[in-house]
C-alpha cells in the first residue's frame, strides 16, 4: 500500500488547532493515521517562529498548535531554505579552508 505524504502549512495547522473551528477528534484521527503509517506529514521549522507570535496573545491556541505540530510531524521536519543556505555556505567555507 502506498503511503500518502502531506505538507501542512501554517494556515492548516493553525486551523486544525483552533478549538472553535475544529472538532478535537480530528486531531486524534490524524494522529492515528500518522502513528499507523497510513499517512506521512511534513512541516518546516519556520512554523514555530510563525506560531511564536500567538504565545503572548493566545497562549492556549499556541500550546494546541505546537502540540499538534509535533504530534503529526514528529521528526519529519524540513530544513527551511535560509537554514539550508547557511549550512551550504558553511560546508563550502570548511571545504575551502581545507
Amino acid at each position: 500500500m502506498r503511503k500518502h505524504a502531506y505538507y501542512l502549512d501554517t494556515n492548516v495547522i493553525s486551523h486544525l488547532a483552533d478549538s472553535e473551528r475544529t472538532d478535537h477528534k480530528v486531531h486524534q484521527r490524524l494522529a492515528l493515521l500518522v502513528r499507523s503509517g497510513v499517512i506521512e506529514v511534513f512541516g518546516a521549522t519556520e512554523f514555530i517562529e510563525e506560531f511564536a507570535g500567538m504565545a503572548g496573545s493566545k497562549p492556549e491556541h499556541f500550546a494546541r498548535t505546537l502540540e499538534l505540530f509535533w504530534t503529526l510531524i514528529g521528526d519529519k521536519v524540513l530544513i527551511g531554505q535560509d537554514k539550508l543556505l547557511v549550512k551550504e555556505i558553511g560546508n563550502r567555507h570548511r571545504a575551502a579552508q581545507r
